[in-house]
């Protein structure tokens, strides 16, 4: 049975690898930019009017690999090597459970089913996925080595090489610290930090690496305004991916009161990124991720407080069911082509017929397509894309917030932001209507709000420029318009 879970598994990865992350598009302009030029980019090139604002890359030497890889070996190969990394993943957490669990079968398959639970989520080359590897890699090497040299060396390395592969990196800084805490041997607990420093600072950023975390404290506005960074009950919930699981993973943990015999500092560690998986629904997978094996040690304790293996066997294999029918809800739905740039969800016929057209002047684009068209047409320089939301484009303002300024219920606070940014032509995105869930109906009667700020969304800007004489429509199909200033 597991091995018709496996192969169904990573054929829903493999074809939902050709679901184009938002943000792969700028990832490719970016290593591009830096091979050809020679150095770090320091700076948000790329964007029309904002391209002197300082924006570093913190993902500077994922950025050169994707794109000598996809440039010389193609978007397949890529393909191919995240599918390894998810195998990496699986296998990781595998052995954790296995030391934990002394063996036991039924750890080591539970173990399995969340941790590709957890994986699902991800869809495309996303370089958070980097993230997840080397959690598990910590969790591994601190459950495998005994010589406390040794696991230092290798947390070394992996901050050191991780920090230049993703800026996010940092958050997993917990775990090094809580797992080696001793109270009878502090010394070498307090070693560790100066040493996790000095591998985060072991990259061409140098210091400038800290200014990412500043950043991110300093303004909140892209909390509430990407999808990635909202809270994990937001609308519309996801149920199947998310809650379910939370339910499940907080049931086995409580039910015979396991979490009881977690050693204190690693129930800790779980509380954290549980905290930061309900705040911000990103870091959720990783929360089921590097939870996975001491939910698998609950799983068994369970099994051994009943002592009835048909119960056991039915729980194992309506966990097994639930996995498999949320593999099938994410393959029915995952792209049936193999084509990098032809992701129905973007805008291919808007690109080509802008590009045709020869538009000049400043563009104005949404923020969800501003990758995309970074990757599929690096010439056209966009106004927002996935870099840097919480960068300050003014003193008070962020990119972020002045992008959302277009969408204001005040005209003439769009017409000044389309005056002082001299857009010339701009991309609409329609406005989709969401279904909502019982449970999300549900919520929002809760929450007092109104359904139809879901199901009928308003795109401010559209309408203004559908009804604006200075501007004029010369495009538009299923997904999106094109208006062209007078």
């Amino acid at each position: 049975m597991m091995f018709f879970i496996y192969l169904f598994f990573f054929a829903t990865k493999f074809l939902d690898s050709f679901r184009l992350d938002p943000d792969y598009g700028w990832h490719i302009f970016l290593g591009k930019n830096i091979v050809d030029r020679q150095s770090l980019i320091t700076n948000a090139i790329g964007l029309n009017h904002y391209k002197e604002m300082q924006l570093h890359d913190h993902e500077w030497l994922s950025d050169i690999l994707l794109y000598l890889i996809d440039r010389h070996l193609g978007y397949i190969f890529l393909v191919i090597i995240w599918l390894i990394i998810y195998l990496l993943i699986i296998r990781l957490s595998q052995k954790t459970a296995r030391i934990m669990g002394k063996g036991n079968l039924n750890s080591i398959s539970i173990t399995t089913i969340i941790t590709m639970s957890g994986l699902l989520v991800y869809q495309g080359i996303r370089l958070q996925i980097l993230i997840v590897l080397a959690a598990v890699l910590l969790y591994y090497i601190w459950n495998s080595i005994s010589s406390s040299r040794k696991r230092f060396l290798y947390y070394f390395l992996i901050f050191a090489i991780g920090n230049n592969l993703h800026g996010g990196m940092i958050m997993l800084l917990p775990i090094p610290l809580l797992l080696e805490f001793k109270k009878d041997n502090l010394k070498a607990s307090i070693i560790l930090l100066p040493i996790l420093i000095i591998a985060i600072l072991c990259n061409p950023l140098g210091i400038h690496y800290f200014e990412l975390m500043i950043d991110y404290t300093r303004n909140d506005y892209y909390i509430s305004h990407i999808t990635e960074w909202r809270p994990l009950f937001s609308i519309p919930i996801r149920l199947l991916n998310y809650i379910l699981p939370l339910a499940f993973f907080l049931f086995i943990l409580i039910v015979n009161n396991y979490w009881r015999k977690i050693p204190k500092k690693e129930l800790l560690l779980l509380s954290i990124y549980l905290f930061l998986g309900l705040r911000y629904i990103r870091f959720f997978p990783l929360f089921m991720v590097i939870s996975a094996p001491y939910v698998a040690q609950s799983t068994k304790d369970l099994f051994s407080l009943v002592k009835n293996d048909r119960f056991s066997k039915i729980f194992y294999l309506m966990v097994l069911g639930f996995v498999a029918l949320l593999i099938s809800s994410e393959f029915i739905t995952a792209p049936q082509k193999t084509d990098t740039w032809s992701d129905p969800d973007y805008p291919k016929n808007a690109m080509n017929f802008i590009k045709d057209h020869q538009y000049k002047g400043n563009f104005f684009n949404p923020y969800d397509w501003g990758g995309y068209i970074k990757g599929a047409h690096q010439e056209i320089d966009v106004f927002i894309d996935g870099r840097g939301p919480q960068a300050m484009a003014t003193e008070n303002k962020t990119i972020l917030e002045v992008y959302y300024d277009f969408f204001s219920e005040d005209k003439t606070v769009i017409e000044k932001n389309l005056e002082s940014h001299q857009i010339s032509y701009v991309l609409i995105q329609k406005p989709a209507n969401q279904k909502l869930s019982f449970f999300d109906i549900r919520v929002l009667k809760i929450l007092k709000t109104k359904k139809e700020v879901f199901t009928s969304p308003k795109n401010n800007l559209m309408v203004f420029l559908a009804n604006n004489p200075k501007w004029t429509k010369t495009y538009e199909d299923n997904l999106s318009e094109i208006y062209i200033k007078n």
